[in-house]
This record gives C-alpha cells, structure tokens and sequence, in this order.
C-alpha cells in the first residue's frame, strides 16, 4: 500500500469518527438507551457507501417474533437492521465522505480498487473501535457492535477479527456462539 493511500486512509479514519458519532447519536435520538440493540456502520460491495444503522429492541422483536429460528441472525445482521443514516437522517454526516468515496471508486478497477477497499474498511472498524473505545457507545449496554462489508467476498476470519476490534469480549463470546450455529 502506498504512503499516499496510508495517510489518506488514517484521514479519513478520523472523518468516519465524527460522522459516525454524529449518525449514531442522531438515530438513537428519542430511543431509550436499553432500547438500542445493534450499533454499526456497513458498505456496500465496492465500499463507495458508509452507512451507519442502528437496532432497536421493538424492530428486532418484530423479527423475531415472524421468525423465532433466526434470533441470533438478526441480532448480528446488519442488513436486517432498521435505522440507518440515509433514510432517516435528514442530514446524514457521512454524505460528504460517501461523495468522495464513490469519486474515487469509479476511477479505479482491480488491485487499486481492492487497495481502496480494504483502507476502507480498516479506516470504519478503527473509527468503530475508537468510538467505542471512547465510551460513546457505553451508554447503550444492550447493543452489539457491528461492520459489514454487505454483499463482498470478504472471509469469515476477518469480519471475525473486526468484530473482535469494536465488542467485547462477552460480546464476541455471542458472536462466535452464533457462528458456531449459523442458522440460529
């Protein structure tokens, strides 16, 4: 990787720290903090889009009372989460960052791209880790902390060790129960 796309990379680390902070505290805005059960950001496949999502207690239960079988699933499915930055903030602080991303995603195909992706994705789970680490997600106990590259050919192993850089360990300790079991 290069020192252009290292320090580019520990940039806009520290952007993704305010505008996820920013996100997260406008999505759990009026929702009790033990309400709050999934904090998080995802991407989409080519990491042109952060997202940040939020899962609430009345949301998951709704899943989970159509579908019981799935109960761990949807606790650590961020995809099946529903708050998320572009549809219910009307200022959405990742807007700027996406912008920029999507720029420097289109202009770029294999190695480069893929170099991209990963800065990325390492730039969301330290920003994530910092943010927990800095006791703004402290306040919702309830909540698991999760980052997903949706829909990429990303393995098992390293969505592992991001979700071990951003819960703890009694967290982890629930993740890796449910990947033991997938279909719970």
């Amino acid at each position: 990787m290069s020192e252009d796309l290292d320090a580019w990379g520990d940039e806009l680390r520290e952007r993704l720290r305010a505008a996820l902070i920013t996100d997260i505290r406008g999505l759990t805005d009026g929702i009790a903090d033990d309400d709050v059960l999934g904090v998080g950001a995802y991407t989409d496949a080519d990491a042109s889009n952060v997202v940040a999502a939020v899962q609430t207690r009345s949301h998951y239960e709704s899943l989970v009372e159509r579908r019981p079988q799935y109960r761990n699933y949807f606790r650590w499915s961020i995809g099946e989460w529903d708050r998320l930055s572009f549809e219910e903030l009307e200022s959405d602080a990742l807007a700027e960052i996406n912008d920029e991303l999507a720029a420097k995603v289109g202009a770029l195909a294999g190695e480069a791209l893929d170099e991209l992706r990963a800065t990325v994705w390492d730039a969301i789970v330290d920003a994530l880790a910092e943010v927990a680490a800095h006791g703004h997600l402290d306040r919702f106990p309830e909540a698991v902390r999760v980052f997903e590259p949706v829909d990429a050919d990303v393995s098992e192993d390293e969505i592992r060790a991001w979700t071990a850089r951003i819960n703890d360990e009694a967290r982890v300790a629930a993740y890796d129960a449910w990947i033991a079991d997938p279909s719970s």
